[in-house]
Formats: C-alpha cells, sequence, structure tokens
C-alpha cells in the first residue's frame, strides 16, 4: 500500500492528491511521510485513517495477504497481536490460532484461509468457523489381505508326439506349444474362476482414499502391495510322463488361494475422524499377472526312473531362473508405472474387469514411457502432497494462486500401521515407528500406536514420496526391519521391492521399542514459484526454481471482463533479481518469465496493485508497470520504504 497524507492534513482527513503524483510532491521538504492512500471516486489519491478496530490493537501487524473477503461479504483483516493470529472487522475482532510468530503469508480459498507459516506446514482454517481443522493421515486404517477358498482348473491329459528316454532334458518343439496352451489355458479358467467370486489369486497393488463432505479427498494412503504368502501363485506344474516312449502326459492341476482387500483398525476412529470422513475408498491395481501369452514356458527335468519321467512346466511369460521383483522383470517395470502413474492406473472394483482386460490393462501399463526426472519435475515432487511447503508471499489469479520464496518441507512418512501385510488380534498395545532416512542423511519420523493388534508381516512394497530417500526402518516394539530404497523411473517415489513380491518380516529383535531420531532437512527455493488452483490450493500445477535471487511479493495482473482481451501476464513476480511478467502455458503446467525491470525490491512493502497494473519503489525511484509493457517512471526521487 502507499499511504501518503500532506503534513497539514489532519489524521483521518480527507486529502486527494492526482495520480501520477503532482509536483507539488516532488518538493521533499512538504512531505513528511507516506501512508494509507487509496484511489478516489472522483480521481487522484485520497487520505484515510486506520479502521477502529485495529486502532483498538495497538502493536498489531497486519499479515502479507490478509485483507480477505468472508462468504458473507464482510471484509476482514487478518492481524498478528501478542502471539495471536486474528481477524479483524468493521464490527468484532475474532481470535483465530496462537502462534509463536507472525506468518509469512496468508490467503483464502473458497472455504478456508491457508496461513503459510515461517516454519513448518501449513494451517488450513475453514472460513465459517475460523477453527483450524486437525490433521488427518493413515494412523486408522489397515490395508489387509482377506484369504478365501481355493480355485483350481485342470490341465488335460494328452499323448505327445515326440519319443523320449530317461537322458532326455527336454521335450520337442511340438509337445512344448502343446503343452503351454493347456497350461496358459487352465491359468485362465482359474482366474475367471476366481474373478466369478470377486476374488484376486495375484499380487495387486492398492492404496485407500478418505473422503469428506462434498467428495474432497481428505487422505490418501500409501500405495502397498497386497500379496499371498507366496508372492505369485499357479506359475509352475508338475508334469509326469509315463508309457511307452514316455508319450503320455498325466493331467496337472493349478491351484491358488483367492483372496480380498479389506480394512482394519489400527486404533478405534476419534470423534473428529468420523465428523470429517464419510467414506474410505480402497483403489487397486489390475493384478499382476505373470502370464505372457506370446512367450514360450520353460521345461525343466526334475526326476527320471524306468517308468517315468517328471518335469517342471512353467507357465509362458515367467522365467524360473529370475526373481519376479528384480530390478529388470517385467512384473517390477509394472510396479513401478503404477505408483509413477498412481492417479490414473489405480481404481475401484478392477475385479469386474474379466481376466483378457485385465492382462490388457496391465500390459498399457507396462507400455507408458517413463519420463526421466528433471530439477522441475523433482521441485515440484518435493512440493506436492504429502510432502508440502511455505511461502513467503502469495497472490491469486482468478481460480489461480501463486506461491514464491519456497521452503520444502518433507512429509513425517507414512505410519505403519498403513505399510502392513498382515495383523492379529493381540492383548497389548504395541508402539511403532517408520524412519526415512535420504541421501544427505537427514531424517524423518511417523510414529503411532497399533492397539490390540501386532502386525507380522509388512508390504512388499514400501514407499516414501521423494526419489532423495535411502533408507527405510521400520520398528514393531522390539522387532525391526532396515531395507534399501531405490528411485522410481519418473522420480515420483523411492521404493523396495521384495524380490519374491512376498510379504516382508522383520529381521532384528532389541530389548524394547526405541523410538528413531528424527532430523528433517528443509530445501529453500527463494526465487521458487508454485501455481496451485483455487480447489486443489496445496497442489502445483507448475512449478519453477528461478534465478538466485529472491521473490519478496507477488501481484496479480489486471484482469478483463471479456474472455476475447486476456491480459499478457497473469502475475508480477517482485524481489532482488527485478521485476518480471509471469504467464503459464501447456494448460497451466509450465511458466513462462519477461524480465520487465532489472531494479530490483527488497520488501513486500515496496510494491501494490494501481488501476492496470502495479507500482514499486526500486532503490529511490517509484515506477509504475502496466500490462507486460515494461516499467515507466512516476517519481525520480522516492526514499519511502514502502
Amino acid at each position: 500500500m502507499f499511504p501518503s497524507c500532506h503534513p497539514t492534513c489532519p489524521k483521518g482527513s480527507r486529502a486527494v492528491i492526482p495520480f501520477p503524483l503532482s509536483s507539488t510532491l516532488h518538493d521533499r521538504s512538504r512531505v513528511l511521510r507516506c501512508h494509507n492512500l487509496r484511489p478516489d471516486p472522483t480521481g487522484g489519491l485520497m487520505g484515510v485513517s486506520r479502521p477502529a478496530t485495529i486502532s483498538s490493537l495497538p502493536g498489531a501487524e497486519p499479515v502479507k495477504g490478509g485483507l480477505i473477503t468472508l462468504d458473507d461479504g464482510t471484509r476482514c483483516i487478518i492481524m498478528y497481536h501478542h502471539g495471536h493470529l486474528k481477524a479483524v472487522t468493521d464490527t468484532e475482532i475474532k481470535s483465530i490460532i496462537r502462534l509463536d510468530e507472525a506468518p509469512a503469508t496468508v490467503t483464502r480459498t473458497a472455504g478456508s484461509l491457508i496461513v503459510m507459516r515461517h516454519r513448518g506446514t501449513p494451517l488450513l482454517i475453514p472460513l465459517d468457523t475460523l477453527v483450524p481443522a486437525g490433521h488427518l493421515n493413515g494412523t486408522v486404517i489397515t490395508l489387509t489381505r482377506q484369504d478365501m477358498t481355493a480355485v483350481s482348473a485342470d490341465i488335460p491329459a494328452v499323448t505327445l508326439k515326440g519319443s523320449y528316454d530317461t537322458s532326455s532334458r527336454t521335450l520337442c518343439d511340438a509337445d512344448r506349444t502343446t503343452l503351454d496352451k493347456g497350461m496358459r489355458d487352465a491359468y485362465l479358467r482359474l482366474c475367471d474362476l476366481a474373478r466369478m467370486q470377486r476374488r484376486y489369486i495375484q499380487p495387486v497393488v492398492a492404496r485407500y482414499r478418505l473422503i469428506g463432505d462434498g467428495g474432497d479427498v481428505i487422505y490418501t494412503s500409501a500405495p502397498v502391495l497386497i500379496s499371498p504368502e507366496s508372492g505369485l501363485q499357479a506359475t509352475h506344474a508338475s508334469i509326469l510322463l509315463t508309457g511307452e516312449g514316455f508319450r503320455q502326459m498325466s493331467g496337472a492341476r493349478l491351484t491358488a488361494t483367492g483372496y480380498t482387500v479389506g480394512i482394519t483398525y489400527s486404533r478405534t476412529p476419534d470423534a473428529e475422524w468420523l465428523s470429517r470422513v464419510r467414506s474410505v475408498e480402497v483403489l487397486v491395481s489390475p493384478q499382476l499377472h505373470p502370464l505372457v501369452t506370446g512367450l514360450p514356458g520353460t521345461f525343466t527335468r526334475t526326476g527320471s526312473s524306468t517308468t517315468q519321467l517328471t518335469f517342471t512346466h512353467t507357465l509362458p511369460g515367467v522365467n524360473p531362473l529370475d526373481d519376479p521383483g528384480s530390478s529388470s522383470s517385467r512384473l517390477t517395470r509394472c510396479i513401478t508405472s503404477i505408483i509413477d502413474n498412481a492417479d490414473t492406473t489405480l481404481r475401484s472394483s478392477p475385479a469386474e474387469d474379466d481376466t483378457s482386460e485385465e492382462m490388457a490393462r496391465l500390459q498399457s501399463i507396462i507400455s507408458i514411457p517413463s519420463t526421466p526426472p528433471t530439477p522441475d519435475s523433482i521441485m515440484r515432487v518435493r512440493l506436492s502432497p504429502p510432502n508440502t511447503f511455505t511461502a513467503g508471499c502469495t497472490a491469486r489469479s482468478g481460480d489461480l494462486i501463486a506461491w514464491g520464496n519456497l521452503t520444502a518441507i518433507p512429509f513425517d512418512g507414512y505410519t505403519l500401521p498403513e505399510m502392513s501385510a498382515k495383523v492379529i488380534a493381540s492383548e497389548s498395545s504395541t508402539p511403532t515407528a517408520v524412519q526415512v532416512t535420504m541421501q544427505d542423511g537427514s531424517t524423518v519420523v511417523s510414529q503411532t500406536v497399533v492397539h490390540k493388534q501386532s502386525v507380522t508381516s509388512l508390504s512388499p512394497l514400501l514407499v516414501y514420496p521423494n526419489p532423495d530417500a535411502r533408507l527405510i526402518t521400520l520398528i514393531a516394539g522390539r522387532r525391526s526391519v532396515t531395507l534399501p530404497l531405490t528411485p522410481s523411473p519418473c522420480g515420483r517415489w523411492a521404493y523396495y521391492l521384495s524380490p519374491t513380491l512376498a510379504p516382508v518380516t522383520f529381521t532384528d529383535d532389541t530389548e524394547g521399542f526405541v523410538s528413531p531420531p528424527s532430523s528433517p532437512s528443509l530445501r529453500r527455493y527463494p526465487s521458487g514459484i508454485a501455481i496451485t488452483t483455487e480447489s486443489s490450493p496445496l497442489t502445483p500445477t507448475a512449478v519453477s526454481a528461478g534465478d538466485a535471487s529472491v521473490i519478496h511479493s507477488l501481484l496479480p495482473s489486471m484482469r478483463h471482463s471479456s474472455s476475447f482481451t486476456v491480459p499478457a501476464a497473469r502475475f508480477y513476480t517482485l524481489g532482488t533479481g527485478g521485476i518480471s511478467s509471469m504467464t503459464l502455458t501447456d494448460r497451466r503446467t509450465r511458466i513462462n518469465m519477461n524480465l520487465l525491470d532489472s531494479r530490483g525490491i527488497t520488501d513486500h512493502r515496496a510494491a501494490t496493485p494501481i488501476p492496470g497494473g502495479i507500482a514499486a519503489i526500486t532503490g529511490d525511484r517509484l515506477i509504475a508497470i502496466t500490462g507486460s509493457r515494461q516499467s515507466s517512471t512516476i517519481l525520480e526521487e522516492c526514499p519511502s520504504g514502502m
């Protein structure tokens, strides 16, 4: 704001000053200070006094971005006063929350006030109550495998075309083709039988979402692998050959245990949880079918006698020499593609797909190209939920919110109940912790207590939403296990995958539970910009790390009433590196910057919106910028600071 009163005007009187500033203001001897100017309806600027309610708060500081309009149209100023954040209107003062220091900036969305603190995660405060909402996390629900009855399908007996003896190590091409078809058909029948019972037989990647009123997503859990105890099922069959020339192959059977994905509660939900959560939505990937119809199976002789030969026949697409979860395997590539594209690859009720549709979806997921991470994409991951950020300044333009001078705050980590594969009833409660160690040695820790349950095994897939993570340690009571983490191809996650795709067990025992230390490392982006939408104000759609300067202020560009006259700049960025216009391209996913004036500002109070653009004090000069044009000078000598 640009306050300016003529020294002879009494406080609160109406003094109209032409704008651009008249030549009388060039006489610095006649100007004592500038404060509280606003446009006058008849032209120029007029001096205004402080609102009476603010005047009743001596020592109160207006918070950057804190002039907001409530849903009922009431204008409100957010102030910081003696350790409290307060909302001030013309008629009342309401204390919102106690804070150790004034926040960096605030802004409003459709239903909430967002408070960005200098340290710590942002606060979302509903505007209808101005009472901070509690944080919901994954300490309540565990996704579990619920085993059902086994299903079976037979490989029919056949007479082979080749002739074999006790020295035979494999079968002829025609017989291998015949047996491959028999095993492939039996596997598909097995899958269809399970599907008719709405059961899975192979591992699936799953996660859950907590849904609030109006269908909004309150929380999304970690993606985990729900897997049978053996990992994959029905991948091998024992083939028995008898008769003359060992041509008679007896029938074989494929068997698998069907299961469903369910939920269990690691503690009783409290009243706030129940009041905010309207439903729990479980999202599941296609089953990780090992069958590849275009590939041959393998035959390994396992025994012989004068009357019979035995072979182990693997399902086409299964290599008996490779672990299914090895880094180069087909299923590992599929799992990493699933988690890198979790928003589109996981959905509710996939068991309704028939097996051919499910396998086609699986192949399309494997075929999704991996986009190598870039500095901007990694920055976006570090700022996006469940990670978060705090910002030093903000501005709104339409449904877009720009955040500047960013600090990335790492996610505490998913809780152990979210990463569990199996829990059993217990008479006691178990303290748990998950520690994630980053590349730079910093750590984050999540802790919770599992009530009346004991965790017996962990998900074969363990993740953390940042490619910088390198180790994960999971602790339940006195049991623990430490595992390495690898960045996913697109850089959205760091993950561990069990080589067998089977649940992970604890490997270490201690005398008692010891909480690991937490030493999170905050990453600063002083010239960083993040663009979000009003509907998802903390999820960036576009980011830019910027240069080495510091952004002190963001201001919206002029908006036109006609959709055919769109302003060239949506925002202005102002900082030590100068003043730039900022536009969005590629469906709001990329930020373009255009430097308008290389002279910078060192304080957010040195800039303000004016009709058609912005004005700023750069050094001792007052300049104006309208649209995306270069700056023009209003006042050559302007020693004011704000």
